[in-house]
């Protein structure tokens, strides 16, 4: 688990490396229930002044 300033050193050393980390999602196991596969497709966002790359997560069921 990430913590402080190890939290944005980390993500950027996965985002470097063109992995980004989703954290914070809900509802996935009505997801899951609804046929147990499904594609996440990922929209940035363009916040001010936070951490991380918040971004807009939308699955294809």
């Amino acid at each position: 688990m990430r913590r402080g300033r190890e939290h944005t050193p980390k993500d950027q050393y996965c985002a470097d490396r063109g992995c980004f980390v989703i954290e914070n999602l809900c509802n996935l196991k009505a997801l899951v229930e609804r046929g147990g596969c499904f594609t996440a497709h990922t929209y940035p966002m363009n916040f001010a002044d936070v951490t991380g790359l918040p971004c807009r997560v939308i699955a294809e069921v």
